[in-house]
């Protein structure tokens, strides 16, 4: 990689055998932009965080709940169809 710098706040770089121009100012102002940037994004939750805001946002089935209530509306159509 060879680079040169312009007079005009420029810079020119040659690699594999293609050329980019940067205008130096520009990239400056766009790295502080990006720096800015990053420095906003949280970093990621730890599994506990997680687990917590699943609880939070998703509803926690009971089984064995889910189960008994189901069992006893069998039981009682199963009786009205044996009074038959």
């Amino acid at each position: 990689m060879e680079t040169f710098k312009t007079k005009d706040g420029k810079q020119i770089v040659y690699e594999n055998g293609v050329a980019k121009v940067y205008d130096l100012k520009a990239i400056e102002a766009e790295k502080v932009e990006l720096e800015a940037s990053i420095a906003t994004i949280p970093p990621a939750p730890t599994e506990k965080e997680t687990l917590d805001w699943a609880n939070a946002n998703y509803p926690f089935f009971n089984r064995e709940v889910e189960r008994k209530s189901i069992q006893d509306r069998i039981d009682e159509i199963s009786k009205v169809l044996e009074a038959k």
